[in-house]
């Protein structure tokens, strides 16, 4: 995102300075019914192991998420491995106890469907590399995919899926051509064929701004016509492919995300940042009636395209994802941002940072108060006004971590999820790649 580059070498340095910095984070100043508040409403996470013996911290889900049918996880940034920790442990509990049955990355729709059709066959280092951003290529993560995997033997295995207009994994990508083309080849040999090139070409070259300039007319309306015919011929599709009965929607998702991915490419400010937003948005609600309808869904991403309500260092002025599928869903969204509190943590491109000392009287201060080093926080069920006025304040809050920003929390999201102290994560490589692989992480968060 525009700004990672610019500080990470400053975030760098800092970390000579932890000792001390760590220190003045400890403790920030928080009005005495604030802190009380939190005290009381708070719900504290007795581990953040998936794997943990004891689930009964986690039984108060029940009743907080009745009624939803998609529940968002964000996080403030990529790169905390006990966020990506408590994630998976969250994921794992929604799907073995609340019955959801899809976890939706921020990563390609099309490469995450690919790999999950593949999964219970291959391990599960290599469905993460043939789907996610190079951002979750960490063990924190690689964990929950073996959860997946070890599923697929099960009368209810957990599906991978995307919503992301992005690609996401240049392995993943690179097989997407020949996928189309057997997928069309049953009812269209001669369009199938074309569809192969013409998307290989579009893969291989969409990152030279010198191609894209000209070309990106042209290929809009090649994937708007693919989508067209997807849908004109769904049927005949999904007699073709018995296998796949989701295969036509996934076909039509796939070409609108490469629309929208296109729009993002080519525009710039909030029009660049709205296409990519109003496209997952459109993923999601395709993924929940179209590819998997009647399935609750798990969303994995940043908390910028989860929350409620726009704003920040991070959208500006774009309607964030969330806030789409609030207006569409109603009250069956739940969104849960997950925030730190002191530590350290990676950009994008693993170029390690500290997190900044929260604000006092700030969200990250507030949630310190509880004094636990894990909790959950239900704002929708929280009682309004008195001592959790705050909820409904605007604050100062930590974007990554590192970033000031402020919003009102109740607006924002439905509930918080909080660790005291975070690290970096363990990741699979020690580089993030070249070319195109380097590449493989949200182009801005």
């Amino acid at each position: 995102m525009g700004g990672v580059r610019d500080l990470a070498a400053r975030a760098a340095a800092a970390l000579l300075f932890l000792p001390g910095l760590l220190a003045a984070q400890a403790n920030p100043s928080v009005r005495p019914d604030w802190s009380a508040s939190v005290r009381a409403l708070q719900r504290p996470l007795a581990t953040l192991e998936p794997a943990a013996a004891d689930d009964s911290d986690l039984a108060f889900l029940g009743s907080v998420l009745a009624g939803r049918t998609i529940t968002a996880l964000g996080e403030s940034g990529h790169g905390m491995s006990e966020i990506g920790t408590i994630k998976a442990r969250l994921a794992r509990y929604l799907h073995e106890t609340l019955g959801y049955d899809v976890i939706a990355f921020e990563s390609s729709l099309f490469e995450c469907w690919a790999a999950d059709r593949q999964a219970a066959g291959r391990n599960a280092e290599t469905t993460l590399r043939d789907s996610l951003f190079g951002v979750w290529h960490n063990r924190e993560t690689l964990e929950l995919l073996e959860y997946v995997r070890a599923t697929k033997a099960t009368d209810r295995p957990l599906v991978l899926a995307g919503f992301d207009v992005q690609i996401s994994s240049a392995r993943g990508a690179a097989e997407r051509p020949r996928l189309l083309r057997e997928a069309i080849a049953r009812l269209d040999p001669v369009y199938a064929a074309e569809v192969e090139r013409r998307d290989a070409q579009f893969i291989s070259r969409f990152d030279e701004a010198a191609w894209l300039s000209p070309n990106a007319a042209a290929y809009r309306a090649f994937y708007a016509n693919l989508a067209w015919w997807a849908a004109a011929r769904a049927r005949e599709l999904s007699s073709a492919h018995p296998e796949s009965p989701e295969l036509p929607a996934v076909l039509r998702r796939t070409a609108r995300s490469m629309e929208a991915f296109i729009d993002e490419l080519t525009r710039t400010g909030a029009a660049r940042t709205n296409a990519r937003e109003a496209g997952m948005a459109e993923n999601v609600l395709g993924l929940f009636r179209e590819i998997y309808p009647g399935r609750k869904i798990i969303l994995w991403g940043h908390n910028a395209h989860v929350a409620r309500s726009a704003g920040g260092p991070e959208l500006g002025s774009a309607l964030s994802m969330g806030a789409r599928l609030g207006q569409v869903l109603g009250q069956g969204y739940y969104a849960v941002g997950l925030f730190a509190g002191r530590g350290e943590a990676c950009w994008n491109d693993r170029t390690p940072y500290l997190l900044t000392p929260p604000k006092d009287d700030g969200l990250e201060a507030i949630l310190l108060a509880a004094g636990s080093g894990a909790l959950f926080l239900d704002l929708a069920g929280a009682a309004p006004g008195g001592m959790n006025a705050w909820m409904s304040s605007v604050l100062p809050a930590k974007s990554w971590g590192y970033w000031d920003t402020e919003f009102v929390p109740r607006q924002r999201f439905d509930g918080l999820v909080f660790l005291r102290d975070v690290r970096r994560p363990a990741y699979l490589d020690i580089e993030p790649g070249e070319g195109i692989e380097a590449m493989t992480r949200p182009a801005d968060l």
